[in-house]
């Protein structure tokens, strides 16, 4: 058994399908309750020996973070490609379109 689910390929499938059902039917981000969903979550778990889900004291969800570096890494990149894109787009507008790289030659 590994954190992700079941060792086994076809038990981590039906584990992972089982999940997202439970995800459909219970998730707080399409209507469901918190606590019925993190309760299905676990007897999903339960059922395919997976170990326990991040549950802390409290009934609180322990919550990963991102490292910033790796945020603001990504958000550049992200952005340095948008950048590209849209500078490509407007040299292909015509000339009369709103946005478009109007280049006048001099010579």
């Amino acid at each position: 058994m590994t954190r992700h689910g079941p060792d086994d390929p076809q038990l981590r499938a039906a584990w992972r399908r089982a999940r997202r059902r439970v995800a459909r039917d219970h998730h707080p981000d399409v209507g469901g309750d918190l606590d019925a969903y993190l309760a299905s979550v676990a007897q999903v778990d339960a059922r395919y020996a997976v170990g326990p889900s991040r549950r802390l004291a409290g009934g609180r969800v322990e919550l990963r973070r991102t490292p910033w570096t790796l945020v603001r890494r990504s958000l550049r990149r992200r952005l340095r490609r948008t950048r590209r894109h849209v500078r490509s787009f407007r040299t292909r507008l015509p000339r009369r379109a709103p946005g478009a790289l109007r280049y006048t030659d001099l010579s």
